[in-house]
């Protein structure tokens, strides 16, 4: 990662570190984790809490960023909602699939990956609107790029967004 900031600094792509590139090495620094979690219940409730127990038993301590990818019979709002209230430190991106996702044990209704990283900066954006048509879909891409970035409540180490 030093290699490629120091490349992107010489083409002046970058005006200072992003947060969490450390130039000298902390021994006292919290290591970056990443862990998984799932559940093959049918109530949403029970599923979150389910894979978001083993994702907590296994990561032995608060994600900094969910990623949940749940069944389509599920209610995205509810499971949001859900892992809010079980961190609300973290940023949470979902998304839905037909039959949710698949996990070491197979097919499951709800699957949560979190990251555990104390210098890491995560934000999540969303466009509603024509994603699935090809003359909108790299305009609402660029809409929910700047959203991620104005949530970060930082962009300095961006010039700008591609046209």
């Amino acid at each position: 990662m030093l290699k490629s900031y120091y490349r992107t600094r010489r083409l002046g792509v970058v005006r200072s570190p992003p947060r969490g590139l450390s130039l000298v090495s902390s021994e006292d620094a919290e290591p970056f984790a990443m862990e998984t979690g799932a559940s093959n219940l049918q109530q949403v409730d029970r599923a979150v809490l389910e894979a978001y127990t083993q994702l907590l038993s296994k990561l032995g301590r608060a994600p900094h960023l969910l990623i949940a990818s749940c069944s389509s019979a599920f209610d995205g709002k509810l499971v949001v909602e859900q892992l809010r209230r079980l961190a609300p430190n973290a940023v949470v991106h979902g998304t839905t699939s037909f039959s949710g996702c698949i996990s070491r044990d197979g097919a499951r209704t709800l699957g949560l990956m979190g990251i555990h990283d104390p210098t890491g900066r995560y934000a999540v954006g969303i466009s509603g609107r024509g994603a699935n048509m090809h003359g909108t879909a790299r305009e609402c891409g660029r809409q929910a790029a700047r959203q991620a970035l104005a949530c970060v409540g930082e962009a300095s180490f961006v010039n700008e967004l591609p046209t």
